[in-house]
């Protein structure tokens, strides 16, 4: 997990040609004013997903996993508390035998580490 500003992104330029792109496209584009929806950048393999919503109380959260691909978020306007474990955690490796690569997990997760954005 990577916690850090888009004024930052440069250091990662590294990590892959689809993560450059997808943080070139949150400097370069007026996200302010862009409708909710999804945005296509690079096909089906890179796309923002434009959203606005009241966040909800951490009773209410699911909690999502990846494994197979990378989720970038970013906070255009206001302040968003994300909790967050790692995956090597037991009752993770448990829950996600045989899943797909994204699969949201049934259970609650007390998060023992958070995020202010």
């Amino acid at each position: 997990m990577i916690i850090d500003k888009i004024e930052n992104s440069n250091i990662y330029k590294n990590f892959g040609e689809r993560i450059t792109k997808a943080f070139d496209y949150i400097r370069s584009t007026d996200l302010k004013n862009l409708q909710q929806g999804k945005y296509e950048i690079e096909g089906k393999n890179i796309f923002a997903m434009i959203s606005e919503y009241q966040t909800k109380p951490e009773s209410e959260g699911k909690l999502e996993a990846h494994k197979k691909y990378i989720d970038v978020q970013y906070v255009i306007s206001g302040e968003e508390r994300m909790g967050y474990a790692p995956l090597d955690d037991p009752a993770f490796a448990k829950a996600s035998a045989g899943t797909p690569a994204t699969y949201f997990f049934k259970f609650l997760c007390q998060f023992k580490n958070y995020m202010d954005i």
